[in-house]
Formats: structure tokens, sequence, C-alpha cells
């Protein structure tokens, strides 16, 4: 008999992956999630996979970018959403807001108090922390 190391791992899993892994002598312990668990956990999936795409290389890139793409499908379908609405909302955020063209990469804004900018940027410190406060004449 052999010794097992049991590994917590709490994320969702590809269809297939359990019959490979069998193969390998792993046991999968697994459950049936809710549509709200799955839908959350999806969207883990789709960070994890984004992550994925952050630190992949050119010979995985593809790869990787077909992961977020799978995610993507089945959260749209999960939506009742089509590809062509999300191409739509796409290219209307384009219009409106630009696309990543240009290559610009903000260092930091300097932003004035009590202005809306400032309301939502200081509600998210983590994301947008405060370097210092200066006063403008």
């Amino acid at each position: 008999m052999s010794n097992m190391v049991r590994f917590g791992v709490h994320k969702l899993l590809r269809d297939r992956v359990p019959l490979f892994r069998q193969k390998d002598g792993i046991t999968i312990h697994q459950k049936q999630l809710d549509e709200k668990s799955f839908i959350a956990e999806l969207k883990k999936k789709l960070l994890e996979e984004a992550e994925e795409v952050r630190i992949s290389q050119k010979d995985t890139l593809l790869e990787e970018l077909a992961d977020v793409l799978e995610v993507m499908h089945v959260l749209l379908n999960t939506y009742n959403y089509s590809w062509d609405e999300l191409e739509q909302a796409r290219v209307a955020k384009k219009e409106k807001r630009g696309g990543f063209d240009t290559q610009l990469y903000v260092e930091y804004v300097d932003v004035p108090m009590h202005t809306q900018a400032y309301n939502y940027l200081s509600k998210n410190p983590k994301k947008y922390p405060i370097i210092h406060t200066k006063a403008i004449k």
C-alpha cells in the first residue's frame, strides 16, 4: 500500500481532467455546484486563467488565452448572452473610451478632493493607494 497525500485544490475543473488523473492514481473528490456557486467559481476561474496569461511566454500564450476564452464562453452561456452581444459591447466601449492602441500606461494621477474621481479612487485603496497629498495653489 502506498502513502497518499491530500491537497486542497478548491477550483473548477475541466470536465475530462478526472479521467486523465485517475490514470495517474489520483483520486479526485469533487462536488456538483449550484448555479450561484458555479457562477462565483467561474469568475474566480477567469481571474486564475488571466493570471496564467499574464505570466505566460509566447510559446504558451495561445493555450492560456484559449482557457480565458473557454471561461468566457461558459459565462456568456450561463447569462444567456451571445458572442454578438459581447462584440457589440466591446465595440461600444472602444468607441466611447478608446482601445489600447497607443500603449499608454498611467503611473499616477493628481485628483482634486471632493470630486467623483476622488471618491471612486479613494474607495479602492488597495487598487489605487494614495501616494501623497499636496496643496495646490
